[in-house]
């Protein structure tokens, strides 16, 4: 099936526990993705939950490692193909969602596959969600950001830039790039004027493309 289309995306969506959207009520599609009605995948979104809740109690994160299981088998196990193929990749290191990438699965099909081995004792924890490296953002980017909140708040910006940042946790020398949104937003909620404070948000966003 392809990947975000018709009752795919839809049971992708009732996993997310926030977000952002919009509704346009008027919109029509060229192409129909779901025949079932509204009741129907309700229901069955429903058990879908339910059984990822379950699923998520053994893997919570993409970022598990799993290893096979150091003790035996109690009984005669029998696998399906697409059980081979996720097991055939499990060797200590690999995470889960980087399995999903060479099975070609989604995060909801490994993920359940996965739980099966672990229930059927061929799998176990290897080791909690790796740490990832840390992408620090080039120091241009800050001096750009700040000349930017400079033109709008004037000299007390340098000051109030470095109050936000430390209230992040991080310093300047060494501020991530997964926090330069947030950063960002909170800059722009110490603008009082609404056309500056989307002008302000319009060129850190375009500073942020250029430095990300």
């Amino acid at each position: 099936s392809r990947d975000g289309v018709g009752e795919e995306a839809f049971f992708k969506l009732i996993t997310w526990l926030e977000g952002n959207f919009t509704f346009f009520p008027d919109a029509a599609t060229e192409e129909r993705t779901i025949e079932r009605n509204t009741h129907e995948m309700l229901e069955e979104g429903s058990e879908y939950m339910k059984e990822w809740n379950e699923i998520k109690e053994v893997i919570p994160s993409q970022d598990i490692v799993f290893k096979l299981s150091s003790g035996g088998v109690s009984e005669e196990v029998t696998l399906r193909p697409e059980e081979w193929a996720v097991l055939s990749q499990i060797d200590g290191e690999r995470t889960v969602g980087e399995i999903a990438q060479l099975t070609g699965k989604d995060e909801y099909q490994t993920a359940k596959v996965m739980f099966n081995l672990f229930l059927k004792g061929l799998i176990e924890i290897a080791a909690e969600p790796k740490r990832r490296a840390r992408r620090i953002l080039n120091s241009n980017f800050l001096d750009l950001l700040e000349a930017r909140f400079k033109e709008v708040m004037g000299p007390i910006a340098s000051f109030l830039m470095e109050e936000m940042i430390a209230e992040l946790g991080e310093k300047r020398e060494a501020f991530p790039a997964e926090k330069a949104a947030a950063l960002v937003e909170r800059m722009s909620a110490q603008i009082t004027d609404e056309e500056q404070r989307v002008e302000f948000q319009q060129s850190a966003l375009k500073v942020l493309r250029e430095y990300s």
